[in-house]
This record gives C-alpha cells, structure tokens and sequence, in this order.
C-alpha cells in the first residue's frame, strides 16, 4: 500500500505540471499573498466584486506618467510555451487598460515582454498573452498598468484583477522538480530533496492556501486536510499531490 501511495504523488508530480495553474494565490483569495506591487503610487486592495470566489484585486492607478505593475512570485520556468489569462474589468465608468506579461528575474528594462494594450469593459472578460521561452530561468508574471497618457482618458484609473493563471503549452514548468520529491503515508507528507526548516505551503486546485508549515524531519502532517488534488510548494519548487 505505500508503494502505491509513493507512485500516484510522483506520477502526480510528473504529468500534471502542464495542466496546472502555476499561479499561487491566483484568485487573491488569500489577499496579496505571492503578489507585489512594484511602486507606492499603485495602490492596490481587495474587493469584493469578484469574478468567481469571494475577492478580487483592486488596481488604482494615477494620473502619473510611469507604467506600474502588479507582479507575481517568481516561477522556475523551462524552454517552452506558455499562456497568462487574467479576468478583468473597469472599477468605475472610466476605462481602464492593461498589459499582461513577464520579465526575467532581475532583468532590465529591454527584457520586459508584454501583450497588446488590453482596453477593458464594464464586465469581466478574458484576457490572454501566450508567449515561447528560449531557454529556462526564473520568472515573474506581471499585470502592468500603464502610464496615464496610454490608457482611453488619460488620466488615472481602476480596475478590478481575479483568476489569473499561467499554463503550459509545451515544456516543463519546473526546470527543478527532480530535486523535489513527495509522497503520502497515513495522511504524513513525505518530503525529500529541500532542507529541514523550510516552510512548505499547500495550495487547492483553486489556489486557496490551506497549510503552511515548516519542514521538521522530512515530514508535514497532512490530518486537517480532505481527500483531493493539492499543490505542494517548498521554496522554489512545487508539485502535486493526491489525497
């Protein structure tokens, strides 16, 4: 019976990478967890008009001429092609636009790459941006909020933020995950390859974080936790599980 539960979280770990949402915190159900804004003047909050769950993001934006950016938590990203989708809309009745995108960790400003201006509605839509990596790296994926004098009014603006994701198209999401290696026992997540005193977060197939533990002896006590899908994040790294 271990040996089962051993095989179905690899497994879990090798074939499921490309139909995942790589984003933590995708919803902003845990607010602005694994989300920062790149500058003060972008003030962002929490809403309740969501898209789907019970939050959203909420962008202010003001009559400045520098493009902003809300940015993710860096991603290990291999050679390969990939898609952002965000849902958006305007806060108000003035329109609003945005970009989405990504940029090399530590890059400088020629390695920002970006989708057309996106001009939002009053209503939630999908908004898409697929792009092809080169080689792998780390990665940060970005909504940026333009310079006042490229968006519709040309003034300050809002927008409300929910549900982004990044999947893979082809490729592997993780360049590490043979360093990562998990499996079940007895509701007792078997953890190897990442150092004692690391914190392990796991994360719904919705993004919803549920647990969040620092690794003591190799192990994370799972008891709390349903039968289902979860991701398992350790510093980098992350994977899934199968209760």
């Amino acid at each position: 019976m271990r040996k089962i539960t051993f095989l179905m979280a690899f497994v879990a770990c090798a074939i499921f990478a490309n139909a995942e949402n790589l984003i933590l915190n995708p919803s902003f159900e845990d607010d602005m967890d694994h989300w920062t804004p790149n500058h003060p003047e972008l003030v962002c909050t929490i809403s309740s008009d969501a898209h789907t769950g019970v939050k959203a993001l909420l962008v202010e934006h003001g009559n400045t001429t520098y493009n902003n950016r809300v940015i993710a938590d860096a991603l290990n990203l291999g050679a390969g092609t990939y898609t952002i989708s965000a849902y958006a809309k305007n806060a108000n009745s003035t329109a609003a636009a945005i970009k989405l995108g990504y940029v090399p960790v530590g890059g400088e400003a020629s390695d920002y790459k970006y989708s057309d201006l996106l001009t939002l509605t009053n209503d939630y839509a999908e908004y898409t941006f697929r792009f092809t990596l080169s080689t792998a790296g780390q990665f940060n994926i970005l909504i940026m909020a333009p310079k006042a004098a490229n968006v519709p009014q040309k003034g300050a603006y809002a927008f409300l933020l929910d549900d982004v994701s990044l999947t893979v198209s082809t490729g592997f999401a993780n360049t590490n995950a043979e360093k990562l290696n998990l499996f079940v026992i007895n509701k007792t997540l078997m953890v190897q390859g990442i150092a004692n005193g690391t914190m392990v977060e796991v994360y719904t197939a919705t993004g919803a974080r549920v647990l969040a533990q620092e690794l003591v002896n190799g192990q994370i006590q799972l008891d709390n936790l349903s039968k289902g899908i979860y991701v398992v994040r350790a510093g980098n790294e992350k994977c899934k599980i199968v209760l």
